[in-house]
This record gives structure tokens, sequence and C-alpha cells, in this order.
């Protein structure tokens, strides 16, 4: 599944840093048709972000003019959706990067096999995040109670309640265990 995931994928990577080891590690790690650029200082950064939305940024903290909070911000300013993985200086502390949208932080030294992992799980993490939104999309449609098929007497009951109060500007407070179908009746009701 996973493969079928990256295959259909073809991403924009963007690595911020000047460690030309980092940038072929990720040029070798990051196949499956993902185009990776190269901004080598953060004068340049806005450039990059106002010409393509990226997908997923590598920041070398280790970089020689590396600000990391005026990086960071500026990324969450200008492409706020955009996954941010750090390559952290082991001096640079972990807590200053909690209000960035980071998906993972990799410590030095860095291997193709880190990369490699941390893309895929990148990749996989944000089809699971699509699925799910899609499928939020679809408990969210809008039913009809012709298309409702109740079996036992308690939920005919119900529905039968339900249509007289849609044809009201009534409040009705519907409530249950998760699960069981309440978002489903109110769209049927706003129908």
């Amino acid at each position: 599944m996973l493969e079928s995931i990256r295959k259909k994928t073809a991403g924009q990577i963007l690595f911020i840093g000047n460690d030309k080891q980092v940038l072929t590690n990720i040029e070798q790690a990051a196949t499956y048709n993902n185009l990776i650029t190269h901004c080598s200082n953060q004068a340049e950064l806005q450039d990059f972000l106002k010409d393509t939305e990226y997908d997923l940024i590598f920041l070398d903290l280790e970089s020689d003019d590396t600000d990391a909070a005026k990086i960071l911000s500026t990324i969450q300013f200008h492409s706020p959706n955009t996954q941010i993985i750090v390559i952290n200086n082991p001096d640079y502390s972990k807590s200053s990067l909690d209000k960035y949208n980071i998906f993972n932080i990799i410590d030095k030294p860095i291997t193709d096999e880190k990369i490699q992992f941390n893309i895929e799980r990148f990749y996989e993490n944000r089809h699971y995040k699509r699925e799910l939104n899609f499928l939020r999309g679809e408990e969210d449609s809008i039913y009809d109670f012709s298309q409702i098929i109740a079996h036992s007497s308690n939920f005919k009951n119900v529905l039968s309640v339900l249509k007289k109060y849609s044809q009201t500007d009534s409040t009705i407070l519907i409530t249950g265990e998760t699960g069981t179908g309440k978002s489903f009746l109110s769209s049927s009701v706003h129908y």
C-alpha cells in the first residue's frame, strides 16, 4: 500500500541549509518523483516560498546563517500547511520549536535511511489525513429521510418524530453515543 502511495506522489521538497552531505542524503533518499530544491540562505527563502507550494521542508539548523525562529516564522507565514523536518543541532533547544508546524526532528548524524524513513512517514501520514478528511466529508453528506432504512419500531418512531420536526423551525437536540449516527440524522433533518 505504501508503495502505491509513493508512486502516485510527485512531491516538492525544499532543503534549507548549506551542508552538501545532507543535501546529497536527501536527494538519494527522496526518490519517487520528488523534486528537490535547495535554498542556501535565509535571504532567498521568501522567493522560494512565493513561487512554489512545498509539501515538505528540511531545515538544517547547523547552517552558517541559520536563525531558526526567523526561518520557521517565514515558512509558517508563506506556507502554513507545509510540514517541516528539522535536522537538529544538538546545541539548539527543541522546546523553542514547539510553536511551529514541525513534522519531526532528526538529530545528526544523518543517514539516507533516516531521511527515507521520514519522507515515507510524511507521505503516509498525508495520505491518511486526506483519506480521513474525505471520509469526514462523506459522513456530513446530506441525506433524505427516504434514503434511511429502519427495521426496529423504535428507530422508525425516531425517524417519524424527526420528519415532523424537520418541517418546523424548532431547535432539536440529538444525543447519543459516538458513532450512532447523530450527524447523519441531523443532516437529514436539515435536508
